[in-house]
């Protein structure tokens, strides 16, 4: 499977929280001694859309997407996901499988828009007639 495929069905798994199917799309030397939970307390916020923005190419092994997220609570962030493909853990090897390093994911390259926070005076002046 391709790495944006990967990519792509980690952050709508993501997005539904199903913890299995993300976990499954891990790299092997990540999941190595853990289980979907771990991923699941990893990766506490919801997403609710993604997008591509950028894809690098670092050789046959490892491979960069930066992925533009849009939270639930209204913040909106380009983010960059690392890929491996690996045989086995800690076996880098081409003829592996892809996987993303859910660590990486949580990498915030650029703050596109915060989530817009009121103070105690406007939700005291929307609340008065």
């Amino acid at each position: 499977m391709e790495p944006q495929v990967v990519l792509s069905e980690f952050l709508e798994a993501w997005i539904k929280k199903d913890w299995d199917k993300v976990f499954s799309h891990c790299q092997k030397t990540w999941k190595e001694g853990k289980t979907a939970k771990d991923i699941e307390s990893k990766l506490s916020r919801k997403p609710r859309g993604f997008a591509f923005v950028s894809h690098t190419n670092l050789g046959n092994i490892r491979q960069e997407i930066n992925v533009k997220l849009s939270f639930s609570d209204g913040e909106v962030t380009i983010n960059r996901a690392i890929l491996i493909c690996e045989s086995a853990p800690f076996n880098p090897a081409s003829y592996g499988d892809w996987g993303v390093n859910p660590v990486s994911i949580l990498q915030v390259v650029e703050v596109i828009s915060k989530p817009e926070t009121k103070t105690k005076d406007e939700s005291k002046k929307k609340g008065k007639v």
